[in-house]
């Protein structure tokens, strides 16, 4: 008949076992969730690059020049890189801190919280 000091040390190596099964649990989801956005994120990127020569290319078509449209829309993205060193911790800390939240605190069901 095992022991209280058995019993304890079982429950113990359950409870490490456990831990270390949560954690893989959470760094997967983590992982998997940077990747998606990581795949999203160079979706858009393309899209911001072609929609941006393009532009570029229409302004100068308009404006009968073949510089003019790319020093606006470098302006653009100048102010807008501006806009975001300034503010940029402000308007995307606050999404990327509740997505972690989401993935750390997910009931057992492995379904987040709503």
């Amino acid at each position: 008949m095992p022991g209280l000091k058995d019993n304890l040390e079982e429950y113990i190596d359950l409870q490490k076992e456990r831990l270390i099964l949560n954690v893989a649990d959470k760094s997967s989801d983590i992982v998997s969730a940077v990747g998606v956005r990581l795949a999203y994120m160079i979706c858009a990127l393309f899209a911001v690059v072609f929609l941006s020569v393009s532009l570029a290319m229409g302004i100068n078509y308009m404006a009968n020049s073949q510089f003019l449209g790319f020093m606006i829309v470098a302006f653009i993205y100048a102010l807008l890189s501006f806009l975001l060193f300034k503010n940029g911790e402000k308007w995307f800390g606050r999404i990327i801190a509740s997505e972690m939240l989401v993935i750390f605190y997910k009931d057992e069901d492995n379904e987040k919280i709503q």
